[in-house]
């Protein structure tokens, strides 16, 4: 009976220090209201929609890096192909499209950028109609009509019908200047620049014409 007296006295001293809160701390529920649960799916909403934003910028970024570094591998091909040969090759494309192939000159009358698939034989030659990335195109081109060039063409006859354009690669591993522009349909836009002395691509960083 002492002991139990005992034991409650402790339990009344103790609960008296802590003002009760042993019993709140027992029973007691966290509640929010509706103020608090509206911000918390408003911030939600806020991060999803900046990840989705995050997101499309960085597969557009890819795209053009990925397209831009394609055309740079079909100038080397292109540029290969002609210093192997002997015979001068080009890099044709179709602007405002993502259109492009790889081949000889003086075959371009028997190539035809029309569906996705084969395009044609021209000689040893099968063309194909080549593709960059999903949403890229062809925005622009500033290709420099060197000397080289003129005399190139005048010595082919063409019937003017073709509706894409090109890009020489000669026998001395140099080519015609040329900056081409790709865009993507988001407006951000990356540039290969052909060094027509060398022969070599570069690859310009992602930039948005509009800033």
């Amino acid at each position: 009976m002492q002991y139990r007296d005992s034991t409650r006295c402790y339990l009344n001293l103790r609960k008296q220090r802590s003002g009760g809160s042993l019993a709140v701390r027992s029973s007691g529920r966290v509640a929010y209201t509706l103020v608090e649960l509206l911000l918390v799916v408003a911030i939600v909403v806020m991060v999803a929609s900046l990840s989705v934003g995050y997101i499309t910028r960085s597969f557009s970024g890819h795209n053009l890096k990925k397209g831009a570094d394609l055309v740079r591998a079909e100038f080397g091909k292109a540029r290969a192909r002609t210093m192997r040969t002997g015979e001068i090759h080009a890099f044709f494309f179709v602007p405002g499209s993502n259109q492009f192939t790889v081949g000889k000159y003086s075959d371009r009358e028997s190539i035809s950028m029309t569906d996705n698939t084969q395009i044609g034989m021209a000689g040893q030659y099968q063309f194909f109609n080549q593709l960059l990335p999903p949403d890229v195109t062809f925005a622009a081109s500033d290709v420099l009509a060197d000397s080289q060039a003129v005399f190139v063409e005048s010595q082919f006859e063409s019937s003017g019908s073709n509706d894409f354009q090109r890009v020489l690669f000669y026998g001395d591993g140099s080519s015609q200047n040329a900056k081409l522009t790709l865009r993507h349909a988001n407006g951000t836009a990356v540039q290969v620049t052909l060094r027509g002395l060398t022969g070599v691509a570069a690859v310009s960083k992602i930039f948005s014409p509009e800033g």
